[in-house]
Parts: structure tokens; sequence; C-alpha cells
């Protein structure tokens, strides 16, 4: 089953300032203890000026789990951004930079969860494998349009967002018997 994580940030200098937390996100929304998930695939965005990062798996070559290896990744990434024109750019295999906001990453999925403090319970939100994305703000600060998607009531109050798409994963991979 196809699943899309989308990490929003609100600028770019926030992808700068929680580096760490990010090359989290990239473990746990990609990474199995013995590969990688070939089904997900992450994009980080941010709202404001529509920079975007897309992690493709299946695409995914000469990635390490550990988050040394995984920031000095985001510093490239953080360095083709800055002479980057309006295309896409490759900046690794697997790895696309670009400008395109988050409607775009959307477009693909008709199940779309945004994930918050209230709203749909986790459990009842899968009962089969289906195609899904979720919006995972970076911290609780961020301003995401709630018409791109239904609420999932997730602990993204009391949680990093690595952790809340390592409890989403669980869940998923308990539904499509993984």
């Amino acid at each position: 089953m196809k699943r899309r994580f989308i990490v929003v940030c609100n600028t770019s200098e926030e992808i700068v300032e929680f580096k760490q937390l990010i090359a989290r996100c990239i473990s746990s929304s990609l990474m199995l203890s013995h590969g990688l998930r070939e089904e997900a695939d992450l994009v980080i965005t941010t709202t404001s000026d529509n920079f975007s990062i897309h992690f493709i798996t299946h695409r995914i070559r000469g990635i390490r789990p550990d988050e040394a290896s995984l920031c000095g990744i985001l510093h490239k990434i953080l360095l083709a951004k800055r002479a980057a024109s309006e295309r896409s750019r490759v900046v690794q295999s697997g790895v696309i930079v670009s400008t395109r906001p988050l409607k775009f990453f959307l477009i693909p999925f008709s199940k779309r969860y945004i994930c918050h403090t209230s709203g749909l319970e986790l459990r009842n939100a899968f009962t089969k494998c289906e195609p899904v994305v979720f919006v995972v703000p970076l911290h609780p600060d961020v301003a995401i349009n709630e018409t791109d998607g239904v609420r999932l009531r997730t602990p993204v109050e009391k949680l990093w967002p690595d952790q809340v798409i390592t409890i989403l994963n669980i869940s998923l991979d308990r539904v499509c018997g993984r």
C-alpha cells in the first residue's frame, strides 16, 4: 500500500534549525530495521516559499539510517536550494528539490489525513489497505490548510513528528499485515 508522509515547516530556515529532527523523520518514514519501506515516500515542504524536498524510496541509493549521514544529505540539499532555479532538481538518487506547493503532493491520494490534536480516532481511520497521505506539522505553530484533508487525532502536541510517523507506520502495518 502506497503511503506518503508530508512534514510541513513554516520556512526554509526551520529545516536548518530542526535538521536533526527532520533527519529522524526521514529515518522513521522510509526505513525498516533491514532496509527501506518500498511503499513509502516522504516530502518535506514549507508554507512560506513552497520549497519542497521529495524522498522517493524506490529510487533512493546510498542512504544510511544514522542521523549524521541524513544530516549530511540535508546539508547537501540546502546547498542545492541556494543554487536552485524554478525547476525540480535531483540532488541525490531518489531525492528531488523543487518549488512545488503542498497541494501538488496530495493530488494522487484520495485518503488524506492531517495530524491534529482532535479529529478522527486513529483506530477508526484505517480499515483496509489503500493509498494514504499524512500531513504532519513540524511543530504546533505550523499552519496547515485543513481543507486539504480530514483531521486525524494524533498526539502532535506531546510527541515529535518522527514519533508520530512511527505510530502511523505501526498502525498501517497492522492493518496491511506487514
